[in-house]
């Protein structure tokens, strides 16, 4: 059921993202499903906005590529990112926006911060302690 809620706001969030990067700067785009990443950046290369995508099955020499393409790259305008592969040890504090597409909410049955939470904190977390304060948009409830 939350997949296929995740797919039905796919197209949905991908447009407020491409929005987003196009008026107020970077954008790291999360979802916990293959395909609602895939249907992101199907919608962002068919608007023409440049993009790089941090997911689990990426060998480590390609996942670091599309992490520094995102970071110094003032072109890329979004990182597209699996839940689970750029939940957590990332640096992304470069973005000024960030959308939860389909992603879980806290629940009962987990007490502890969500993974989307956790997510959440990648782009205003740095290593020096200085912190930038992306805006925290989630299109819809979390899915």
């Amino acid at each position: 059921m939350m997949r296929r809620i995740g797919q039905a706001k796919a197209g949905l969030a991908a447009d407020y993202a491409a929005q987003l990067a196009r008026s107020a700067g970077t954008v790291v785009f999360f979802a916990k499903h293959v395909d609602v990443m895939d249907a992101a950046e199907e919608t962002f290369a068919r608007q023409g906005v440049r993009f790089s995508s941090i997911r689990g099955d990426q060998t480590p020499a390609s996942r670091q590529k599309n992490i520094d393409a995102f970071v110094t790259d003032p072109d890329v305008a979004i990182a597209v990112c699996s839940l689970t592969a750029a939940g957590e040890g990332l640096n992304l504090q470069v973005a000024s926006n960030l959308v939860l597409a389909s992603c879980p909410g806290p629940t009962r049955s987990r007490p502890r911060p969500s993974t989307a939470v956790t997510a959440s904190d990648r782009p205003s977390r740095s290593p020096r302690g200085a912190s930038s304060r992306p805006r925290r948009s989630m299109p819809g409830s979390p899915s």
